[in-house]
C-alpha cells in the first residue's frame, strides 16, 4: 500500500522545517482539501479561504502528481477506512523510528490540508503513539473550544476567518490554547517583514509569535494563549483579495494588530443589522440586510 504519511506531503513548509533548532521532525498526511478530492467536504468550516488556499493553489500543490497523490489518499480514506488507519499507524512507526535514530522527537500533522476530527475518527492513532506530538490547525471552533477533551498528545491551533466570533477567540486564548491569524504582512521568496507584536481583540491584548519561522504548532515551542501570525502567500493579488474577503487581515504597520469586531466583520461581508421599535409596548423589529439588497425582518418581543 502507498505510504500515506511522509516528511513533506507536498507542503514546502513541512519540507523546509527541520528539527535542528527545536528538536522535532515533522511528517504529515496530505489529503485533498475542501471538495477537491470529489468525495465530500473535508474542510467543513471553510469560507473565503477556498479562493486562496495555499494548500491547493501554491507551490508544489499545483503539480498534477501531488494533487493525484492527495486524491488517492482521499479515496482510500473513504473506501477502506480500516486499511487507511492501519497504514497511517504503520507510517507513524516508520517515520518515528527514523527520527529517533537521528536524535529527534517526532511530530505529526494529520490534517496538512484538511480539517477532519481524527480524535473522533480513531483515537487509537494517538493513544498507540504516546511519544509522538500531534498537531493541526482547525477552523472548527467547537474543536478548539473543546481542546481539553483531545488526546493528551494532540494540540489544535484555531484558525481565524471572516466567520470567527471574537468571544470564541477570547475563550480559546484564555483557556491556554492558541489562535492563528493570517495577515498581508510582506512575504516574498522567504523575505519576511516583521509581524505585529500583539493583537487586540475587543480590548483584550494577546502576545504574538511568528508562525512562518517553522511549522511546529506546539505549545512547548509557541507558548500558551498566543496569536500565531502567518503571512499571506500566493502573490499580492490573491492576498489583497483575501483581505477584502476578511479571511486575511491588513497589517497597517502598527505594533498592535486590531481584530475587527463581530459587527465590523458582518459589514465587510455586506450584511447590515438594524433594530427599531415605534412604541415601548411594541416588539423590537430586527432587520438584516445583505449586499444584494435583500432584507429579512424579524419581530421579537
Amino acid at each position: 500500500m502507498e505510504q500515506l504519511i511522509n516528511c513533506d506531503s507536498g507542503n514546502s513548509k513541512l519540507a523546509k522545517t527541520t528539527g535542528e533548532t527545536v528538536g522535532f521532525r515533522v511528517a504529515g498526511l496530505g489529503l485533498s482539501p475542501y471538495t477537491y478530492g470529489g468525495r465530500g467536504n473535508l474542510c467543513p468550516s471553510a469560507g473565503a479561504c477556498v479562493h486562496t488556499c495555499v494548500l491547493r493553489e501554491c507551490g508544489r500543490m499545483v503539480m498534477k502528481n501531488v494533487r493525484a497523490a492527495g486524491e488517492r489518499k482521499t479515496n482510500l480514506f473513504f473506501d477502506d477506512r480500516k486499511g487507511f488507519i492501519a497504514q497511517v499507524k504503520s507510517d507513524i512507526k516508520r517515520v518515528t523510528k527514523t527520527s529517533t535514530r537521528r536524535g529527534l522527537k517526532q511530530s505529526i500533522r494529520l490534517n496538512v490540508a484538511t480539517d477532519l476530527p481524527f480524535e473522533s475518527i480513531d483515537r487509537s492513532i494517538f493513544t498507540d503513539n504516546p511519544t509522538v506530538s500531534f498537531y493541526d490547525y482547525t477552523k472548527i471552533a467547537k474543536r478548539a473550544l473543546n481542546a481539553h477533551k483531545l488526546p493528551k498528545n494532540y494540540e489544535l491551533t484555531y484558525s481565524y476567518s471572516e466567520n470567527s466570533k471574537n468571544s470564541e477567540l477570547i475563550d480559546i486564548l484564555e483557556a491556554g490554547n492558541n489562535v492563528a491569524v493570517i495577515t498581508d504582512t510582506y512575504y516574498w521568496a522567504g523575505n519576511m517583514a516583521k509581524i505585529p507584536t500583539s493583537v487586540n481583540i475587543d480590548g483584550k491584548v494577546f502576545k504574538t509569535v511568528d508562525g512562518d519561522l517553522h511549522d511546529y504548532r506546539l505549545k512547548d515551542i509557541d507558548g500558551v494563549g498566543v496569536v500565531v501570525i502567518l503571512r499571506g502567500k500566493g502573490g499580492r493579488a490573491k492576498v489583497a483579495a483575501a483581505v477584502n474577503d476578511g479571511f486575511m487581515l491588513e497589517d497597517t504597520g502598527s505594533a498592535q494588530l486590531q481584530i475587527p469586531t463581530d459587527s465590523e466583520r458582518l459589514t465587510q461581508k455586506g450584511i447590515g443589522i438594524s433594530t427599531r421599535r415605534f412604541n415601548a409596548q411594541d416588539p423590537i423589529e430586527l432587520t438584516i440586510s445583505a449586499s444584494d439588497k435583500s432584507t429579512l425582518a424579524i419581530a421579537a418581543a
